[in-house]
């Protein structure tokens, strides 16, 4: 009975070290995330690096210089 229950505190404190080695890749995968979220946040602060990063200004048409001629249709 004895070398049972030694067993069984063994496989417990095997899963405790286990579930704590989890927590901390969780916890450094996490930690890198933030840092890549606020360098990028902060690229896209400054307004020269927004146009090579993002796409949004290609869709919204901010970046091409030509100008559309404006048909007023009155009704």
């Amino acid at each position: 009975m004895e070398i049972y229950e030694r067993r069984c505190v063994s496989v417990e404190r095997e899963g405790v070290s286990f579930l704590k080695k989890v927590e901390k890749i969780i916890i450094r995968i996490l930690l890198i995330q933030f840092i890549c979220l606020a360098f990028v946040q902060l690229l896209f602060i400054h307004k020269s690096s927004v146009k090579y990063l993002s796409k949004i200004v290609y869709y919204e048409g901010v970046v091409t210089q030509n100008k559309a001629e404006i048909l007023q249709v009155n009704k």
